[in-house]
């Protein structure tokens, strides 16, 4: 849980920045090679990150950027999935108010 260390307002400030998107199982969240523009946080299900190593991700996870630097790999939601989605505008304003919770999402 990434919010854990911080105080219940900064959290709330948090999630009030990130969209709630459910997902079915076998949806493509993120194509390899296209451009990133949001950073998600698995909230419930498992995501499985395409190629070699096909590592799965679960809740807690995050994945994505926010720079629009192409995907590495292909991202699919392995089972029905709920996911928090930042996009670069709701960043730039976590970080002006939160500096220290962008931090720890943002690294």
């Amino acid at each position: 849980e990434p919010f854990v260390r911080f105080p219940d307002a900064v959290r709330d400030a948090a999630l009030a920045e990130m969209r709630d998107r459910r997902v079915p199982g076998g949806e493509v969240l993120l194509r390899e090679g296209e451009a990133c523009r949001a950073l998600y946080l698995v909230l419930a299900g498992e995501v499985r990150v395409a190629g070699p190593s096909r590592t799965q991700l679960y809740e807690g996870e995050r994945f994505g950027a926010l720079d629009g630097r192409p995907a590495p790999a292909t991202v699919v939601a392995e089972s029905a999935a709920e996911l928090l989605v930042l996009t670069p505008a709701a960043a730039a304003r976590l970080q002006a108010r939160h500096p220290s919770l962008a931090a720890k999402l943002l690294t």
